[in-house]
């Protein structure tokens, strides 16, 4: 056994030693593999529609008739009223809408179910507001409450279960809506059931006026008005719109996760249709013969090198709700038959939001799963925000050329709370204004892109300032390029 064991253990450790390196080959081999496979993974096909001019028709939005939406209510009592006010994100539109007043003028509102917490939060404001009580679930009493204002914002969700009522009280009355709803279940049943009679009544309901989906609706928007207008001749061109973002720093809000909850929640229990929810134009009703993505995201269920923005990425968390507004306007505004969209997060955004997030999740500052109600320290709404690039792309089709325009978009302030907050209070005080409308749109159940005038509403969310002086939030058009059509590029 002496002598045998030496003799063992050198064969044993020969053994390892080869298969340590064949395993490292192998792994090595895989690596490169899957690299390869990042690059070759292509985009989702992209469809062509035969008749372009009937879907742009049967989808445009109403145009204003003789009453104008925007001067509905123009003697109303208050520009805004804000439901929901004594929640978390609540309470940080209410505090930034009552700083606001120093410097701007309007009147505003706070709506809620419990008179205690409205006068707590009230007397804690710079300039105290009036205050309502009324239940998300008694229609008389939101009828009674809308028919004060230009405009209601909400921030009571899930709005599945705190929303129905005050979309209907706001359509039939003819009042003004902007709510932070990402629950596209929700948006698609307020559009079936609300649409007609907000466009009788001139009542724009705007649904997820806050981080999702107005960065990304606005910046598609402003990315494909730079294509046209750096190229008249891709008005009638297919065009291929992407987004990626680069930077994603905050963190999700109790509202945010018991909305996600409830979607799933019907998913399982067969409320809902496990196809609809993967129905990339389930905003879009009518759009069988008119459809152009052929994936929810745009971007593809796998990760994936994208050629347009040249990086490497998985489908963002907010594309499922971001890329179906983005169409529902795409189609509003008459160019859905035309336009794809995809949206992305970039590996290294991935890896700034963990490294962000690890210290507040180690000492215990924020919650893996928050209430509603709950919310991250004042550290962490002040050091979040996001960049993210869109890209637009189309060909010409006289020269061949490929035409592309880029638009970065920075956003600071925690993307749950401190940001999405202060975007709801810009939306529901443009839409106060007729200056800042779309005066071509009437009345439905509308996007941040098709309801206001986006230019207007670029310069407010510009001028916008948090309380250390930073601007809210800043969309740049940064190039606009030209090369052979023999360049790398999503598909057509």
């Amino acid at each position: 056994l002496a002598e045998t064991l030496p003799k063992f253990e050198s064969a044993r450790t020969t053994v390892i030693c080869e298969d340590a390196m064949s395993c490292g080959r192998v792994v090595l081999y895989v690596l490169v593999g899957a690299l390869a496979a990042l690059f070759a993974i292509p985009a989702p096909s992209i469809l062509s529609v035969e008749n372009v001019d009937a879907c742009i028709q049967a989808s445009k939005a109403q145009k204003p008739g003789a009453l104008p939406s925007f001067s509905l209510r123009k003697n109303a009592e208050f520009d805004v009223i804000l439901f929901g006010a004594t929640g978390f994100t609540g309470n940080l539109t209410a505090r930034y809408l009552s700083r606001q007043q120093t410097h701007r003028n309007f009147t505003f509102a706070i709506a809620g179910r419990s008179q205690r917490k409205l006068d707590t939060l009230a007397s804690s404001l710079p300039h105290p507001p009036s205050i309502f009580v009324a239940d998300a679930g008694d229609l008389d009493a939101l009828r009674a409450l809308v028919r004060r204002t230009k405009v209601l914002i909400t921030t009571a969700g899930p709005f599945a279960d705190f929303g129905k009522l005050l979309v209907q009280a706001c359509a039939e009355e003819g009042t003004h809506y902007a709510d932070l709803s990402g629950e596209f279940f929700f948006q698609r049943d307020m559009i079936r059931d609300h649409h007609k009679t907000a466009q009788n009544s001139g009542a724009k309901i705007v649904v997820a006026a806050g981080y999702d989906s107005l960065p990304f609706d606005i910046g598609a928007n402003l990315a494909l008005s730079a294509l046209h207008d750096a190229d008249p001749a891709t008005h009638k061109q297919p065009v291929s719109i992407v987004a990626g973002v680069t930077k994603s720093r905050g963190w999700l809000s109790g509202g945010t996760t018991a909305s996600v909850k409830g979607m799933w929640a019907d998913i399982l229990s067969g409320n809902v249709s496990l196809s609809d929810s993967q129905d990339a134009y389930l905003l879009v009703p009518g759009a069988d013969k008119c459809r152009v993505d052929t994936e929810a995201s745009g971007w593809g269920v796998f990760p994936r090198y994208d050629y347009t923005l040249k990086t490497f990425g998985v489908p963002h968390f907010m594309a499922y709700v971001n890329a179906r507004i983005v169409r529902r306007s795409m189609a509003l505004l008459g160019h859905g038959a035309l336009v794809s969209y995809g949206e992305g997060l970039t590996f290294g955004a991935i890896f700034d939001a963990a490294v962000f997030a690890t210290p507040f999740l180690w000492h215990g500052h924020v919650s893996v799963m928050p209430a509603p109600g709950e919310g991250p320290p004042e550290t962490m709404q002040r050091d979040g925000g996001f960049t993210c690039r869109v890209m637009a792309t189309s060909s010409n089709a006289k020269t061949g050329e490929t035409v592309s325009t880029q638009v970065d978009i920075t956003g600071r302030g925690d993307v749950g709370y401190a940001h999405t907050s202060k975007l709801l209070a810009e939306v529901g005080l443009c839409l106060a204004d007729v200056a800042c409308h779309h005066a071509s749109v009437g009345g439905g159940v509308l996007t941040t892109a098709s309801a206001t005038a986006v230019p207007e509403l670029v310069r407010r969310l510009r001028a916008a300032m948090h309380e250390d002086g930073r601007p809210l939030l800043v969309f740049d058009v940064t190039s606009v390029a030209t090369g052979s059509t023999d360049r790398p590029s999503v598909e057509l």
